[in-house]
């Protein structure tokens, strides 16, 4: 069982709360709260880098000056650096719905 200890993002949607490993990968198992269920399942993510999601994720996204020996105290599954996470389409789009209409 995975602890907070070994979680260093939590991705928010309304369908679901996506939880991010201290390397930047989804969590392989029961890395998905489903909201309307309220059960931990396996996401549609599972095991993947968090790769460049925060341009949409996140405000200042660059991919300059990420480097893949963590140099720059990155963690090797999210491919950029950014300024402030937890940003979703709503922040400057308004609410249209879920996932990524």
């Amino acid at each position: 069982m995975v602890g907070w200890a070994e979680i260093s993002y939590v991705i928010v949607s309304k369908p679901a709360l996506e939880y991010i490993n201290s390397t930047g990968y989804f969590l392989t198992e029961n890395g998905s709260y489903e909201t309307e269920l309220q059960k931990f399942e396996n996401g549609t993510h599972a095991g993947a880098a968090y790769g460049t999601c925060g341009r949409c994720h996140t405000t200042g996204w660059s991919t300059s000056g990420w480097n893949a020996s963590l140099k720059n105290g990155l963690l090797p599954g999210i491919n950029g650096t950014f300024k402030e996470p937890g940003i979703a389409c709503e922040r400057c789009h308004q609410p249209a719905g879920n996932g990524h209409q």
